[in-house]
């Protein structure tokens, strides 16, 4: 069985952990070709040697207070703003992350490494093939935080890419960021997304139980993700007033947990909102997601391009609405372009605009198109489903005769 070396800085640390899954599930889905290892950086409450759903995970540690260490289980990049001595880990991070992937490369003697993210897992996958001398294709995936946040580093990045054997990119709007950052014509290229489980993420989910638990009597709104500037929460706080005073029964549920959620409260205790009209739930387990996705009335994804150029990566939580038959609100940010037409799989709003936020879920609410949440789940379950996207990355990553710029049929846009 050919054999591949993962590497990641975001991995769950056990079956339901609330950390996000899509690059286990991906691994899941290759795997039922390939013989998978992962390494992954050591975070609170993991083990440093694992098996999931029969993966082998290695977990490496480099700091010496495991308590206080840059990943923790949040993304790396919001960690770095929110506390500049993070940085003073960068170095240990990405040297033993380099050290330990360079010795499970001659131990497994993989075919392919497969790097999520361009950095830091690029630069380490690209060292660690250097120093242990075992000849193998690097594969990366870059999924839209590396490009689009620390600029700075872009140089790098284009040596990185320009230097590996293949790079994959999750959406359309990251080929030209990419190609504006410059990548020479002979690596090989393919948009292919992150994927779901369109079975898990079902209208059939629906339960009304979940409205008496949570105390919802008229419209159920609702976002689920981190809380964090580009996801543009704030804007949607603001948007409530307007949108309970045309359906004053109106609710918002906020899944998720992050560094913006003090700031997020106090703006909903500022407005004179209550729990009973903004609810703030914290990260919930992938597994229980789905009833809350399909008993939502609409989905809202507020996100925006903050000054610092971080923005949404690929966007999945609208993936997951939109295969449970809820309408789905995006902005007008190009990553959403590949999966989201205004008024034909969902709602496209200006970003940082909280009245557009209130008058697209107030027209939506007053005029509601049942055809257009049918449109995106038969979109989605065509085109996103983990079973085609796991065949598109295995087609991708064993294929050295794959074109340049490819588009798997799992990823053409909606136009």
């Amino acid at each position: 069985m050919r054999r591949i070396l993962v590497i990641t800085s975001t991995y769950p640390r056990w079956g339901g952990d609330v950390t996000p899954d899509f690059v286990h599930e991906l691994c899941k889905h290759v795997s039922r070709h390939n013989d998978i290892t992962v390494v992954a950086p050591y975070t609170p409450g993991s083990k440093t040697r694992a098996i999931m759903d029969g993966i082998p995970v290695y977990r490496f540690k480099y700091w010496l207070n495991t308590d206080k260490i840059l990943t923790n289980g949040q993304a790396i990049l919001p960690n770095l703003r929110k506390k500049t001595w993070y940085w003073i880990q960068v170095p240990a991070l990405i040297l033993s992350e380099i050290i330990y992937a360079a010795y499970l490369l001659r131990k497994f003697k993989p075919q392919i490494i497969h790097a999520h993210w361009i950095v830091p897992q690029g630069l380490c996958a690209f060292f660690a093939r250097l120093i242990s001398m075992h000849p193998c294709s690097v594969i990366c995936t870059v999924h839209g935080t590396d490009i689009w946040g620390l600029g700075r580093l872009n140089p790098l990045k284009k040596y990185i890419w320009n230097h590996i054997d293949g790079l994959t990119m999750v959406s359309n709007s990251l080929v030209q960021e990419v190609k504006r950052i410059g990548i020479a014509p002979k690596v090989r290229t393919a948009v292919i997304p992150m994927g779901i489980d369109t079975e898990q993420f079902n209208p059939k989910r629906r339960d009304p139980i979940l409205r008496q638990q949570h105390r919802i009597s008229g419209p159920f709104l609702l976002f689920v993700g981190r809380l964090s500037k580009p996801k543009g929460v704030t804007d949607l706080i603001q948007a409530m007033p307007e949108i309970i005073h045309a359906f004053p029964d109106a609710k918002l549920l906020i899944i998720g947990s992050g560094e913006e959620y003090d700031a997020l409260v106090n703006s909903r205790n500022n407005l004179n909102l209550t729990s009973d009209q903004v609810s703030f739930l914290g990260s919930l387990p992938k597994h229980a997601l789905p009833p809350y996705y399909a008993t939502a009335d609409i989905f809202i994804g507020p996100s925006v391009r903050t000054p610092h150029g971080d923005q949404e990566g690929f966007g999945l939580t609208f993936i997951e609405a939109m295969a449970s038959g809820t309408h789905v609100v995006a902005t007008d940010l190009p990553n959403f372009d590949d999966y989201i037409e205004d008024g034909a799989t969902g709602y496209r709003i200006r970003q940082q605009d909280p009245q557009s936020i209130s008058q697209k879920v107030i027209n939506i609410l007053s005029d509601p198109q049942p055809t257009i949440p049918k449109n995106a789940r038969k979109f989605v379950v065509e085109r996103f489903d983990w079973k085609a996207i796991g065949e598109a990355y295995n087609a991708f990553l064993w294929d050295e005769n794959t074109p340049h710029d490819c588009v798997d049929e799992a990823t053409n846009r909606t136009d």
